[in-house]
């Protein structure tokens, strides 16, 4: 809980009048953080490329640092890059951009870009479903603000799903948390927060302490109810369940096997210390299919993935239309691909030149049947990043330079626009995952009056059933009739372009979007319009940013993770008229074959506390993992080991030797590694290590921890020799778990034989570890111990894995 220190009551009442109308938010701000010495100069400059956020809908934008004139207001989660800090003040501007957007209060966003800690374990929690009987009402909404009574005043979410969630900031005043689902903020794909969430509408989890059922369980139990005294001795889960039901409790069945290992949730303990014997724990009420994997939401991935592809006329009129086709295009690889909205979005250019029959006797210039000139995309860039982007905007624009517009006598006005949408479909039928926006800039029509059947056909679906989608804008350049030897042959020629073009439109987009029941029609006439060079560059610059912005992508990804169903989802966007409804269109034909039944519905888990009983034969206790804990402790127990264990040979000392180092060396790693003051002597380390860095995940009562630094110095020979031997039998374990996640790992415990050796009490507590034969956790590279949740490596292990 934040206290925030400003120095005199004169100062606070000034910060009190100079923030928003919100009321201060709380631990997390970027009121009270603090910059790197290396990122902030004397003068207040900032020097970072990490973009920071907008904590809540409406921050106020002012001209200076002291001014109270106000420029804008911000939308929550909007991404700005801070470039000076004065006062309670920062001044941010656009990623990518040296202009000054304006002055923003301190308190109004976010400078972390990880989740707030405590003793080193980073904050986390799943929602509360609030009891209801109604679908709608088991959600819980993250709001914009944390102080928002209602979602006027910006988009909200509505949490129904068993998701585990980061706690970025504390608001105590409001009493919400600012959440987000992935734990770097600062990652390349800029992923959204979710928003503010009451804190009674929370689990935090502050263990890093999970189980499951283990392999051979059939069934095991969690209890709503704590006080059910039947559940502590009761065996039959099924009886259970239908008595619970009568007495109007929830009780969830889970099922055993290796199922587990595909999921990279499992049952999070809420407590370290169990009462009575009982885990309380966070829990879906829908049971296991709560924590099945999400993944659905990878079919809307490759709607940030656009290739921008221009069908130009050639001849002279079209000069300065190739022109600006070039400045578009200039300014989606230069500008819009580094604006927050866009860095995780994808751009491919390329384009073909048409003309008439004529052009194909004219020197030099290789045209067939009036097609000319072309730029094809590439099928080796399908997921192009930021320096495939550079260097296909640098290869379009070499290409584009060399055409050269053409006049000539016999040019009758119409031209082979048809032949060139033909050469069209061929140049960009590759990677049909990606959007294909086509822009047709040109002024007459073909000479052809028969509908082109195969065209049609060919930019609905591709030329092998291979598009997905496909949007086609025909621009066409102002009416010169009045100018022209000839206007009859001009006019019908020019009305020859618009009435073919509504044909092609009108046969290769989908007529309407059906929607929650409603139907909702695709505009023809926002494909097809009239207008002058100048236009043409914003034009083009709008319609592609509406089809490729990843904050969209971003947003629908994260509802839909959050419970949220794609119909919901669209009915908003469609409300918000941000996007076209063929935008809609194409991510309801994308995803709801995946989604299925989400597709319609919202997916409600109803999470709340559980109470399973302790029963070390049917439940395995886990420890939640990172990566970088793996390997600190396979760096704590690396004098241990056989292979890799560096300066120390720690199994080739003489016995003296070994009973002499033995605890100064596992001391000297533990401070090394932890970064840990000097350890008390006669305090458990486990004790003692759970009290500083409950962040770290370790087996507080394991046959190492259980040890005080006094015991481990004075412990008979024998004693040390068999805790060696555990602690190199569990360093072979991490070595394997972290090498191949997918391999089983499994042992027998045995008693040592050696009656001569006297042990103490937790001297007995060691024992011999035999390992069993390896085997693959399940069929499948998805059953592993390591797991890819929330932008993060999370390993589940069996408590029994630490020492």
């Amino acid at each position: 809980m934040l206290r925030f220190l400003i120095g005199s009551y004169v100062s606070i009442l000034l910060l009190l009048l100079n923030t928003s109308a919100w009321a201060i938010p709380g631990e997390g701000s970027c009121l009270n953080y603090k910059f790197p010495p290396k990122q902030l100069a004397n003068d207040g400059t900032i020097s970072t490329i990490l973009l920071i956020r907008v904590l809540q809908e409406g921050a106020k934008v002012y001209t200076t640092a002291e001014s109270k004139e106000l420029i804008r207001t911000l939308k929550f989660n909007t991404a700005v890059l801070p470039r000076k800090i004065k006062g309670m003040r920062i001044a941010i501007s656009k990623n990518g951009s040296d202009e000054i957007l304006g002055w923003v209060e301190s308190a109004d966003l976010l400078c972390g870009h990880h989740p707030l800690t405590s003793k080193g374990l980073e904050r986390k929690a799943f929602i509360k479903t609030p009891p209801s009987e109604e679908i709608d009402g088991k959600t819980v909404t993250a709001y914009p603000s944390p102080y928002a009574k209602d979602c006027n005043i910006g988009r909200c979410q509505q949490l129904s799903r068993f998701t585990l969630l980061y706690i970025m900031a504390e608001d105590v005043a409001s009493h919400r948390f600012l959440l987000a689902d992935h734990h770097n903020l600062a990652a390349p794909d800029l992923p959204p927060l979710l928003g503010w969430v009451d804190f009674d509408r929370t689990i935090p989890w502050n263990t890093t302490v999970g189980l499951r059922p283990k392999e051979n369980t059939d069934l095991l139990c969690a209890y709503e109810d704590f006080n059910d005294s039947k559940f502590k001795s009761r065996k039959d889960c099924l009886k259970d369940k239908v008595q619970a039901i009568k007495n109007g409790k929830k009780i969830i069945v889970l099922k055993g096997g290796n199922v587990w290992y595909k999921n990279p949730m499992h049952i999070p303990v809420l407590d370290n210390e169990t009462k009575d014997n009982i885990y309380k724990v966070a829990a879906p009420s829908v049971g296991m299919q709560g924590f099945r994997p999400f993944k659905a939401d990878k079919s809307i991935d490759p709607f940030r993935y656009v290739d921008v592809f221009f069908v130009l006329d050639g001849t002279a009129t079209m000069k300065p239309y190739i022109e600006a086709a070039k400045k578009a295009v200039h300014k989606i690889a230069k500008g819009l691909r580094k604006e927050a909205d866009y860095v995780k979005s994808s751009f491919r250019f390329g384009f073909q030149v048409y003309r008439d029959d004529y052009a194909d006797d004219i020197p030099g210039m290789e045209c067939n049947k009036g097609v000319c000139e072309y730029m094809k995309l590439s099928a080796s860039t399908c997921h192009a990043n930021k320096l495939d982007t550079k260097k296909n905007w640098k290869e379009f624009k070499q290409q584009i330079d060399k055409v050269k517009v053409t006049v000539n006598d016999k040019d009758d006005y119409p031209e082979r626009l048809f032949n060139g949408l033909r050469q069209t479909i061929g140049n960009i039928e590759s990677c049909n995952e990606r959007a294909k926006l086509i822009f047709v800039i040109g002024d007459h029509g073909d000479r052809q009056s028969e509908d082109p059947w195969d065209i049609y056909r060919d930019l609905k679906s591709g030329p092998n059933g291979n598009f997905n989608r496909v949007a086609l804008y025909f621009i066409q350049t102002p009416n010169n009739s009045s100018i022209v030897k000839n206007p009859k042959a001009y006019t019908k020629a020019y009305t020859a372009f618009k009435n073919q073009a509504y044909k092609i439109v009108d046969h290769v987009l989908p007529k309407k979007l059906i929607n929650k029941g409603k139907e909702t029609y695709i505009n023809r006439n926002e494909f097809i319009f009239e207008l002058d060079a100048y236009d043409l560059v914003e034009t083009v610059l709008n319609h592609v940013a509406t089809y490729s912005d990843s904050s969209t992508v971003d947003e629908s990804k994260q509802s839909l993770r959050a419970g949220n169903s794609l119909e919901n989802i669209i009915h908003q966007g469609l409300e918000g008229d941000e996007k076209t409804v063929l935008y809609w269109q194409w991510m309801k034909d994308a995803a709801c074959g995946e989604l299925e039944e989400q597709c319609e519905k919202r997916i409600v888990h109803d999470v709340i506390d559980f109470y399973i009983p302790e029963n070390k034969e049917i439940i395995q206790e886990e420890v939640w993992m990172k990566s970088k804990n793996l390997i600190k402790w396979l760096e704590i127990l690396k004098p241990f080991g056989e292979n890799d264990n560096g300066d120390i040979d720690f199994f080739s000392w003489s016995p003296t030797k070994q009973k002499k180092k033995f605890a100064d060396i596992l001391v000297a790693q533990i401070e090394s590694v932890l970064g840990e003051p000097k350890l008390k002597l006669n305090i458990a380390l486990g004790k003692q290590l759970m009290k500083r860095i409950s962040g770290f995940p370790m087996r507080e009562q394991g046959p190492l921890l259980q040890y005080s630094l006094h015991e481990l110095r004075t412990m008979e020979a024998c004693e040390m020799r068999y805790l060696a031997d555990w602690l190199k039998s569990v360093r072979n374990i991490l070595v394997t778990v972290a090498a191949e996640p997918r391999m089983k790992v499994s042992f027998e415990l045995e008693d040592y034989k050696e009656p001569s050796c006297y042990l103490s009490d937790k001297g007995k507590n060691i024992k011999k570890m035999v390992l069993n034969p390896p085997s693959f956790l399940g069929d499948g590279n998805e059953y592993s111990y390591l797991h890819s949740l929330y932008g993060e490596q999370i390993y589940w292990l069996p408590i029994d894995f630490l020492p």
